[in-house]
């Protein structure tokens, strides 16, 4: 388990399905409470019909859950995947490094799902996807020391 990097304790897929898709935890502390925020969280995404996205407007919220320690935000891709982050600080708003963090996360997602090894629907368990959504956050905390 590594370091929790950029305050992300969490980061996890949700399948249009409901099914977790990939999970990958940066903290070994309260990874009970991490699970219980990731599943709780697909309650609290907005409706799809009602919270459409402009053209070019991409949808991250701030899911509503009351915990002391972690925030928890959320992104709707068009093909109905959840990626949801939980972490240890507060974005000031939706910024755009937690933006990009969304963005980038969706690009290695539909990149591991156009893998013709790549059985639907079921959990990611590449090493080499895994590396990538790591490298996401251990490049951002260096560009931040």
């Amino acid at each position: 388990m590594q370091a929790c990097p950029s305050g992300v304790a969490c980061v996890s897929i949700i399948g249009p399905d409901d099914g977790l898709m990939f999970i990958d935890k940066y903290t070994s502390s309260n990874t009970l409470d991490l699970d219980y925020l990731v599943f709780c969280s697909l309650d609290h995404f907005p409706v799809s019909k009602a919270h459409k996205a402009g053209k070019g407007e991409k949808v991250v919220v701030e899911i509503p859950l009351n915990h002391q320690e972690y925030c928890v935000w959320g992104y709707r891709s068009s093909l109905k995947y959840r990626i949801i982050i939980v972490s240890q600080i507060t974005f000031v708003g939706i910024d755009a490094s937690l933006r990009s963090y969304f963005e980038k996360i969706k690009d290695y997602l539909f990149e591991a799902l156009t893998n013709p090894f790549y059985n639907p629907f079921s959990p990611i368990r590449s090493t080499i996807f895994q590396n990538r959504i790591q490298s996401i956050f251990a490049n951002s905390s260096n560009e931040e020391a």
